[in-house]
């Protein structure tokens, strides 16, 4: 709950303070896919975007719930943002 404050905070949105919380998350349960889809997301939010962890996350994400579609956008625009059109379709 409290990685989803910091990420919906308004005005601003505290992606670095989420990250962190995600990140506490899938260090106690690696399987957790929608903790991967919010490290994901914060991670091509924080400036400067790091789109290959973005991607990495988005994969662990997915691996854990092969179901949750989330993480495959994510991981589709991660890899577009890399310039990966390809595969990101």
């Amino acid at each position: 709950d409290e990685g989803v404050k910091l990420y919906e905070k308004k005005p601003v949105r505290d992606y670095s303070g989420a990250l962190s919380k995600f990140q506490q998350v899938v260090n106690l349960n690696p399987k957790n896919h929608i903790a991967w889809w919010f490290i994901g997301q914060c991670l091509m939010n924080i400036q400067p975007a790091n789109y290959h962890a973005a991607a990495e996350a988005f994969e662990k994400g997915i691996q854990a719930n092969p179901d949750y579609a989330y993480n495959y956008s994510g991981f589709g625009n991660a890899l577009k943002a890399l310039g990966n059109y390809k595969d990101a379709r």
